[in-house]
């Protein structure tokens, strides 16, 4: 089975109300030495690219949705974007998938903050306690990050479960 691989680079660029979010389709197949091993590249170059996924998750809750499938024929290494709607607010990821319906690796997800609804963001039922951002150098002390970059945040329940969110872009 065949998959691709999106290069991680997805960025923002907000314009008064249009939000954009900007990609780079991929140049390279997977790449499986066996059953068990997989690598999002080192294949072989890709020329068979068939539609860019965009999925969207908003603030307060709902889970990923597919939000648009976009063609991707023949931009194989080429830079693409896509209008979003930053509504309460939304993170975003971006898909390619090839002619034969293989996804690729997922991209980086990405934030756009939204405006305020007044809808509670905290779940109906356990309740955040503590949120822990990490940054590539480790544990960031403040309560948010205050500069651009990837982060990681951890958050601790109530009910003492933790939720681990990878990849958190921030750009200000």
């Amino acid at each position: 089975m065949k998959f691709l691989l999106l290069l991680a680079s997805l960025f923002i660029f907000s314009q008064a109300r249009a939000d954009y979010i900007y990609f780079t389709h991929p140049c390279t197949d997977s790449y499986s030495p066996d059953d068990s091993t997989f690598y999002c590249d080192g294949g072989g170059i890709t020329n068979d690219l068939a539609w860019t996924r965009i999925w969207r998750y908003y603030v307060t809750g709902g889970g990923y949705q597919l939000v648009d499938s976009l063609d991707a024929r023949g931009k194989e290494c080429l830079p693409d974007s896509a209008q979003v709607d930053q509504g309460p607010g939304a993170h975003y990821y971006v898909q390619e998938v090839d002619l034969s319906g293989n996804p690729a690796c997922v991209s980086n997800d990405v934030y756009i903050p939204g405006y305020v609804t007044g809808v509670p963001l905290e779940p109906k039922g356990a309740q955040v306690v503590q949120t822990i951002w990490y940054g590539i150098n480790g544990r960031i002390p403040d309560p948010f990050p205050k500069t651009n970059g990837i982060f990681w945040r951890v958050q601790v329940y109530s009910d003492g479960h933790k939720s681990v969110s990878k990849k958190i872009v921030i750009l200000r």
